[in-house]
């Protein structure tokens, strides 16, 4: 069966709100890995509306006053993420930062991202620009990160955030592996996300086979470059 990773590291500590005893136990009977649905594998393609119903776009909204008036905007999304609950969101730590490639090409600290700046959006299939804008949005009532992640950095360590949402949702959330699951040699895998490789920003999924001994997968880090960005 193929498998969905997050080929990112474990947080120790997500958020004050942390899911019961008894949310966990629930979570682990509905979660998802993926429906079963036949796919083509390619090196990139967009994906079926019932495909990944727990899939996560991040954009950053800002609060602006035009004569007296406030008016909230929101971008095009910025990054992906994923449902790992009914109210937390699993994503990179650099997608909670403001004009984060720009800042670090420059040799300057991006701004971090507050909880009011972030926006989520939940399984959506919007391929045009004027689509995200009538999405239904998610608002977070906090954001954290790895504590020992470093802006900036391009090794990816401790790249890793949390968001979780002001209400919970009623949508399958990815199955998490176990603390010391791990990869079998060959393992075929997949990432999806949603690109910015081109303008559409439409969910896409890469397919391909993991090399190595079976490293455990708090401790596995890889990089997909032009493929999927973020």
């Amino acid at each position: 069966m193929t498998k969905v990773w997050l080929l990112l590291f474990l947080l120790h500590e997500v958020t004050a709100r942390k899911l019961t005893k008894e949310e966990n136990e629930e979570l682990k009977e509905k979660c998802s890995v993926k429906p079963s649905v036949h796919l083509r594998v390619k090196r990139r393609q967009p994906v079926s509306n019932s495909e990944y119903p727990f899939a996560a776009a991040l954009c950053q909204r800002r609060v602006v006053y035009l004569f007296g008036e406030e008016i909230r905007q929101r971008s095009t999304p910025t990054c992906s993420g994923v449902l790992i609950s009914s109210r937390h969101i699993l994503t990179a730590a650099h997608c909670l930062y403001a004009d984060y490639i720009t800042s670090c090409t420059h040799g300057l600290r991006p701004p971090r991202l507050s909880a009011q700046n972030v926006g989520i959006f939940l399984s959506s299939r919007c391929r045009k620009s004027e689509c995200w804008f009538k999405e239904k949005m998610f608002e977070p009532t906090s954001v954290v990160m790895h504590p020992s992640y470093e802006d900036c950095m391009r090794n990816g360590i401790f790249d890793i955030g949390v968001v979780e949402l002001n209400e919970d949702v009623d949508t399958v959330p990815i199955c998490m592996p176990e603390t010391k699951s791990a990869f079998s040699n060959h393992e075929k895998l997949e990432s999806i996300g949603y690109g910015n490789v081109d303008e559409q920003r439409a969910l896409q999924s890469v397919s391909y086979h993991h090399v190595g001994e079976g490293e455990d997968i708090f401790a596995y880090n890889m990089t997909l470059e032009n493929d999927l960005a973020q």
